[in-house]
């Protein structure tokens, strides 16, 4: 399914699904999966739900996952980034800043130019341990 059909359903049918069984708990879990992450330029950003630190651990449990050889790791006060590159020889790049006590901004970056669906697992398998 592209990415405008998934966007579809996630914003107009899960959420009239959610409702007419019963209640808003499921329009609000539904829509909520992929709704803070976009695909721009090259980037898939958005926000983790763990702070800096957790962050960090989850991206290279991650890493691990997906076969990701960690190649940098710089650090400043509130941001990260880690590179490395995959057993296929493409580059990933992912960033974190702190968002606050319990929240990471992410932007990943595969290769170059980007790769949407491959940025999208990094970030699920972030999603995964924290």
């Amino acid at each position: 399914m592209n990415r405008l059909h998934r966007s579809l359903v996630l914003t107009i049918l899960v959420p009239v699904f959610g409702l007419s069984i019963g209640g808003c708990w499921y329009a609000v879990a539904g829509v909520g999966a992929y709704a803070g992450y976009r695909f721009v330029d090259g980037e898939y950003k958005g926000v983790l739900k763990g702070d800096l630190a957790a962050s960090i651990k989850a991206t290279r449990a991650a890493f691990g996952d997906l076969e990701i050889r960690e190649k940098s790791f710089n650090e400043s006060d509130a941001t990260t980034v880690l590179e490395g590159e995959s057993t296929g020889g493409r580059g990933v790049t992912v960033k974190l800043e702190s968002a606050g006590a319990d929240a990471t901004n992410v932007r990943v970056r595969v290769d170059t130019f980007g790769d949407e669906s491959f940025s999208q697992l990094v970030v699920d398998k972030i999603n995964a341990h924290l």
